[in-house]
């Protein structure tokens, strides 16, 4: 019976050699191995991102650009959820509405230069810079959290005392 390492990997006792498993496996020498241990030790410097400048007034510029947004932002929305099982198979009004939500996101993104997307809003403790191009970014999910709350409420709603069926008594 043959030892089934020496059959699937080729391992034999015989072949062992004497030298370090580092120099086998890697081709180190040991003293090569040695600085490149002692380089693990010493610490990396991390450099911090550019911060931009602080721009309040743009900032709020482009929280009312997204307040604006919100209605066409809802509708790809819905119109995401609404999708049928083949979304490419036939062109008509939700894609219609999904392209245009994209297209208002990609807009905003694109009216801020780069300098501009990274100028800050505010400057919070656990979240960190909140940037114009944060703001820009969030459009399309803000149209989704309202699709969704609007979904929530309408169905706590309906079960609720004040809704038809939730008032009926057992």
């Amino acid at each position: 019976m043959t030892n089934p390492w020496e059959e699937d990997w080729g391992y034999s006792e015989e072949e062992e050699d004497s030298s370090s498993p580092w120099e086998q496996d890697w081709g180190y020498a040991d003293d090569e191995e040695d600085e490149l241990l002692s380089s693990l030790d010493e610490p990396i410097a991390e450099e911090e991102p550019e911060k931009g400048r602080l721009n309040i007034l743009g900032g709020i510029k482009d929280i009312g650009k997204l307040l604006y947004d919100i209605p066409a932002q809802t509708k790809g929305s819905i119109a995401g959820l609404l999708e049928e099982e083949d979304p490419y198979a036939t062109h008509d009004w939700r894609d219609k509405w999904r392209e245009a939500a994209t297209g208002r996101t990609k807009q905003r993104l694109s009216e801020l230069t780069d300098e501009q997307k990274k100028e800050r809003l505010a400057t919070l403790p656990i979240i960190g810079d909140i940037t114009r191009k944060d703001i820009a970014e969030t459009s399309g999910s803000t149209g989704f959290s309202l699709a969704s709350m609007g979904a929530s409420l309408a169905g706590g709603l309906a079960g609720s005392p004040l809704g038809g069926y939730g008032a009926i008594p057992a």
